[in-house]
């Protein structure tokens, strides 16, 4: 009897593994559908508040884009009001969601970005400069880059290779030409050689885009450039 007790026990361990491990995965795969719907709603569009339409019909229950959120943690979409109130209290506010949350868990609906998708099924981007599709970090980058005088030099530091062909697609966006210390010594030297001739004309690449972690960034003597730009914080175990 001991031996089956025990048998049982473990068993009800497992299952309570993968049903944490379950609600963990929904919650995930509805936080992402939350912020693909969102980022592909028209700003004028109505959103459905999952938190008012429990207690409101109608109009009443909608909010505008610039109104709604969603919920990091479980990715329950509604107004901010909603979502804010209820953060507080460490609470969804969707009935059945247990999920806590607090006020950092809010994210607005006008930092994801806008995605249009066409009737083929392919993404295609807002009249916005066609950066808004990249996220609201890397569109205040791309505008801190377009506010600076034209005839000076920008090194963007970035810490992985995907978020370098990011930024670099969004430069490139917002017709901002832009050079990449990458691939070979030969590759490297011409992409140094471009970036701190000494006439800078019209239409040239000042930006040079750098892995800060990479060994081939160091020793390159960049004393042309008129500003350095880390888009986030480095990952590393020194003091500075």
């Amino acid at each position: 009897v001991d031996d089956k007790l025990w048998e049982l026990r473990e068993h009800t361990h497992g299952l309570r593994k993968l049903q944490k491990e379950l609600v963990g995965r929904v919650r995930s795969l509805r936080f992402f559908m939350s912020v693909r719907d969102l980022q592909q709603a028209k700003v004028d569009e109505a959103i459905t508040c999952q938190v008012c339409e429990q207690t409101k019909t109608g109009a009443k229950s909608k909010c505008t884009k610039k109104q709604a959120g969603v919920l990091s943690t479980c990715g329950h979409i509604g107004c901010l009001d909603c979502l804010k109130s209820n953060a507080e209290n460490q609470e969804c506010g969707v009935i059945g969601c247990d999920c806590a949350t607090r006020d950092a868990s809010v994210v607005t609906a006008e930092s994801l970005g806008t995605e249009v998708v066409t009737a083929k099924g392919k993404a295609s981007k807002q009249s916005d400069g066609g950066i808004g599709v990249h996220g609201s970090k890397i569109i205040d980058l791309v505008a801190h880059i377009k506010s600076l005088p034209t005839d000076e030099r920008i090194l963007v530091f970035v810490q992985f290779p995907d978020l370098m062909q990011q930024v670099s697609a969004a430069l490139n966006d917002a017709n901002i030409k832009t050079l990449k210390l990458k691939g070979s010594v030969h590759q490297q030297t011409a992409a140094l050689d471009e970036f701190q001739k000494e006439d800078l004309k019209t239409g040239d690449a000042r930006v040079l885009l750098l892995l800060s972690r990479d060994e081939s960034a160091s020793g390159a003597n960049l004393t042309t450039a008129n500003h350095a730009i880390f888009v986030h914080p480095l990952l590393t175990t020194t003091a500075y």
